[in-house]
């Protein structure tokens, strides 16, 4: 499975590496990626206003993949199964 991010965030590499490998998921980083939250808001009004799926979306270009750091793996799970419980309390 694969995962995309968006917003300011996506500029970081650390934190979509983190992302990556705490989920233990491929994450794509688009190219222009910051905008997301707002792009996807233009992009529904560009429905509305008539356009239609093929011309209004588009899956943006693809800056980059990470893949999960396995190094990491066993200590990223530990702490998302602490992280999973608490939220039980």
């Amino acid at each position: 499975p694969r995962c995309v991010v968006v917003g300011g965030g996506s500029r970081t590499p650390f934190w979509n590496q983190l992302i990556a490998d705490t989920l233990d998921l491929d994450l794509a980083c688009p190219r222009g990626g910051e905008l997301g939250a707002a792009f996807g808001a233009a992009r529904l009004g560009m429905l509305c206003a008539g356009g239609t799926e093929p011309e209004v979306c588009t899956r943006p270009p693809t800056r980059a993949v990470l893949t999960p750091d396995r190094r990491f793996a066993g200590e990223s799970a530990a702490r998302r199964q602490r992280y999973l419980a608490a939220g039980r309390v």
